[in-house]
């Protein structure tokens, strides 16, 4: 992601939250994709010009998503009450925002 255009709050800082779950959900997304092509043509299937089989892509790609969402935790989001939290604070922040 570009830092140019990731919120940040009222004190300017970059918002780590948004940044971690955009990077995590590109991830996820990325994943259901491989999935659709494997169920679609086979785990065992290649791109016509080679590469790695559906299968191979999906290990790679969970790996990927993982690591994403090792990368969340790291940033101080280890429970899920914490991320709850944290988005209601945002939403709280953003509703006061828009009224001013």
């Amino acid at each position: 992601m570009n830092p140019r255009y990731l919120p940040r709050d009222p004190e300017g800082r970059m918002n780590r939250l948004v940044e971690e779950v955009g990077e995590v959900m590109i991830e996820a997304g990325a994943l259901l994709q491989l999935i659709g092509k494997a169920r679609r043509f086979g785990m065992e299937s290649t791109h016509p010009d080679g590469g790695p089989t559906n299968r191979e892509a999906i290990i790679a790609k969970m790996d990927d998503l993982r690591r994403e969402m090792g990368d969340l935790e790291k940033a101080g989001y280890l429970v899920e009450t914490d991320l709850l939290d944290d988005l209601k604070g945002q939403k709280a922040r953003e509703a006061v925002s828009e009224r001013a």
